[in-house]
C-alpha cells in the first residue's frame, strides 16, 4: 500500500492545504515571493492533491482552463515516493479528458530531465524569474 493518497479538489476545498505546500516549497524552501504562489486562475483551475494516510498535505498540482499544468509541489520529506509523478500524470489524464490536444507549463531548468522522460518539449527562449532559469515546456496529447 502506498503511503499516500491522490484527490482531485477545488480551489474552495483545498485552498489552504495548496498555499500551506507551496508556502513550504515555493517560499520557505526555494525563496520565492509569496505573492507569487497564488494567481487568478486557480479558482477556475482543477486541483489534485496528495495527502498521507492521517491526511497531512504532501503534495499539489493544477491544470487550468487553457490546458496549462503548474504550481506542481511535493514537500522534501515525501520526495522521491513518486508523488510528483502521479500528480503529472493525473493532470494529464485531466487534460485529455477535456479534449485538449496539447499541455503546457513553466519549469526550473533544473526540472527539464524529469518533463523530457514525460514526453514534454521546451519551447521557447530559457528565462528568468526571481533569479531563477525557467523554460516554457509543451506536450501533445493523442
Amino acid at each position: 500500500m502506498k503511503p499516500y493518497y491522490i484527490v482531485q479538489k477545488s480551489w474552495r476545498q483545498a485552498s489552504g492545504d495548496i498555499i500551506e505546500i507551496r508556502q513550504k516549497v515555493f517560499v520557505l524552501e526555494q525563496r520565492f515571493a509569496r505573492e507569487s504562489i497564488c494567481d487568478n486562475k486557480e479558482d477556475k483551475s482543477i486541483h489534485i492533491l496528495a495527502y498521507d494516510n492521517k491526511g497531512k498535505p504532501l503534495g499539489c498540482g493544477r491544470l487550468t482552463e487553457t490546458g496549462e499544468i503548474g504550481q506542481i509541489a511535493v514537500i522534501m520529506s515525501a520526495r522521491g515516493l513518486g508523488i510528483g509523478s502521479e500528480i503529472l500524470s493525473k493532470l494529464i489524464t485531466l487534460a485529455r479528458k477535456k479534449k485538449l490536444h496539447i499541455v503546457s507549463l513553466n519549469t526550473e531548468t533544473d526540472l527539464l530531465t524529469f518533463y523530457n522522460h514525460r514526453d514534454f518539449i521546451a519551447s521557447g527562449p530559457v528565462y528568468m524569474r526571481q533569479g531563477v532559469p525557467f523554460q516554457q515546456m509543451t506536450r501533445k496529447l493523442a
